[in-house]
């Protein structure tokens, strides 16, 4: 079936609108989900507590968990051999006294002329705490999910999922996540903004405020 590319684990015709839409959001309930991703999704969203909350277990291995900060350039895109094929969402929205903008990640790795449809950049809290923007644009040939029983928070005019995840050390993060019409962008903040260890300001309304002021 042109325009759809199939879900995970399964043949191509499977699934709500025979796989997921090419270059846009499909959003179902979980009950459509293929079984094996039904299951799935069912199991992680058990592990939830009240509604508004989500907390996930998670290993200590190091793709769960940023690396240190290195290498940073000023701007998604910059000394990189590929071409940047999409337009970041503009941070100066959300710097403040209270989130000093660090740096991009370098997209040192692509291959000349490559396109780049992804970024990550790094802020610190006033407080200490870093905080991370991610951005991947599926509007050029990617797909994005979305299950409904999964989103438990709001962006402007846009459902969103929040989880907060710890692991057996006690390390933390809380991730933010939504969509709009052609990106998916999620907040990382290292630290349980439901119960802050640093500042007491940089609460839930605080994270969902941020995500707020850049307007997407």
């Amino acid at each position: 079936m042109p325009g759809v590319v199939p879900y995970s684990g399964t043949n191509a015709g499977e699934g709500p609108h025979g796989g997921l839409r090419v270059g846009q959001v499909t959003e179902v309930s979980i009950d459509e989900l293929p079984a094996a991703m039904r299951e799935a999704e069912r199991k992680r969203l058990q592990l939830r507590g009240k509604p508004g909350t989500a907390v996930e277990a998670v290993g200590e291995r190091d793709g769960y968990w940023p690396e240190p900060l290195t290498g940073l350039v000023a701007a998604p895109g910059e000394r990189s051999p590929g071409r940047l094929r999409f337009t970041p969402v503009d941070v100066k929205r959300i710097e403040s006294a209270d989130l000093e903008y660090l740096g991009a990640e370098a997209a040192d790795d692509a291959m000349p002329g490559e396109a780049i449809l992804s970024a990550v950049r790094y802020f610190r809290r006033a407080d200490g705490v870093d905080v991370a923007l991610y951005e991947d644009d599926f509007s050029h040939g990617g797909a994005l999910l979305i299950v409904r029983e999964a989103q438990n928070a709001r962006v402007g005019d846009h459902d969103a999922e929040w989880v907060v995840q710890r692991s057996p050390s006690g390390r933390v993060r809380t991730l933010l996540s939504w969509a709009d019409a052609h990106t998916h962008y999620t907040i990382s903040v290292d630290d349980d903004v439901d119960h802050p260890r640093g500042w007491a300001r940089f609460d839930r309304d605080w994270l969902l405020g941020v995500a707020a002021s850049l307007g997407t």
